[in-house]
C-alpha cells in the first residue's frame, strides 16, 4: 500500500516534470534568434521570461520584436535617458521598480538578438549634433 503510494507519488512527479521540460523545449522552439522581426507578442514574452527579464513584463506588453527591437534601438541611443523614462513608466503605472542590473541585463540579451538599424535622424537628435559637433575649418 504504501510502496503504491510513493509508486503514485512517482509518477506524478515524472509527469510533471515532462510537462515543465516539454514547455521549456515550446519555448526554446518558439525562439528563432535571427529573426527578431519575425517575433509575435508570445514570442517576445517568452524570451523576456527565459533572459529572467520577467520584471520588464509590463513594460512589453503587447509589443511585438520589431517594436522590441526599436525599444532596444532607443536604449542604445540614449540609455539613461531611456533607463529613467523606463523605471518611471514602471513605477507610476505598475507599482514595481526597474533595477538598474535589470536594465543592463535587458541590453546585454537584446545585443545579441536585436539588429538595432533605426534611421539615423532617429538615434541621433539634431540639436545634440548642433551643440556637440564642430566643424572641423
Amino acid at each position: 500500500s504504501t510502496y503504491k503510494k510513493i509508486e503514485i507519488d512517482n509518477q506524478k512527479k515524472e509527469n510533471v516534470n515532462e510537462e515543465v521540460e516539454d514547455y521549456h523545449h515550446e519555448i526554446e522552439e518558439t525562439i528563432n534568434f535571427d529573426s527578431i522581426f519575425n517575433w509575435d507578442e508570445n514570442v517576445v514574452r517568452n524570451f523576456l521570461i527565459k533572459k529572467n527579464l520577467s520584471n520588464l513584463l509590463p513594460l512589453c506588453n503587447g509589443i511585438n520584436g520589431d517594436e522590441l527591437n526599436y525599444l532596444y534601438g532607443m536604449c542604445r541611443s540614449n540609455s539613461m535617458l531611456m533607463y529613467h523614462s523606463l523605471k518611471f513608466e514602471l513605477l507610476k503605472l505598475h507599482d514595481k521598480l526597474l533595477p538598474i542590473s535589470t536594465y543592463l541585463h535587458f541590453l546585454s540579451c537584446l545585443d545579441a538578438v536585436g539588429a538595432y538599424d533605426l534611421p539615423l535622424n532617429l538615434c541621433i537628435d539634431r540639436e545634440y549634433l548642433e551643440e556637440h559637433v564642430q566643424d572641423d575649418k
